[in-house]
């Protein structure tokens, strides 16, 4: 007996994603997201593959069953944690495409990848703050500076 694997192909654009309203809950975005992918002929019970293109703003999900995988749906999740895994799953295929993008960029490849993190940022007191300024720090400055970064016009009483 041959087996026989049937193939399905949808494109969901970016655009489609934006249209659903900010006020829908999880729970109605996850019902939008299964009706479009029954639309499109992916069936949102059973497992696909997503791939994204950065060129084109879309989304590729593909998914193949043999005959034997189609009658017995496995576990039916819930729309809004079937929402938040799928956007889960947009959002990683998403980053992976424009990194693999962004290291075949020719900026990207003319300034290289040695970027490193600037260093940590160190507290200043007020005498490497005005030395930093050009100037002398005056011990009766009409400004002071409060533990929370905040200033104040006279000193403080503390």
């Amino acid at each position: 007996m041959m087996l026989e694997r049937s193939r399905h192909i949808a494109r969901i654009d970016k655009t489609e994603l934006a249209e659903m309203p900010a006020s829908w809950s999880p729970r109605e975005r996850g019902q939008f997201l299964r009706v479009l992918l029954c639309f499109r002929g992916i069936d949102p019970r059973a497992l696909f593959r997503v791939e994204y293109y950065p060129h084109r703003c879309c989304w590729l999900l593909l998914q193949e069953q043999r005959a034997e995988d189609r009658p017995a749906p496995p576990f039916l999740q819930g729309d809004e944690a079937f929402y938040l895994q799928t956007m889960t799953e947009f959002r990683r295929a998403a980053r992976s495409a424009f990194a693999a993008a962004a290291a075949r960029s020719l900026h990207f490849a003319s300034h290289g990848c040695a970027y490193q993190l600037p260093p940590k940022p160190q507290e200043a007191t007020t005498f490497d703050l005005a030395k930093q300024l050009g100037g002398k720090p005056a011990a009766d400055s009409a400004v002071h500076f409060t533990a929370e970064g905040g200033w104040q016009s006279r000193p403080s009483e503390n």
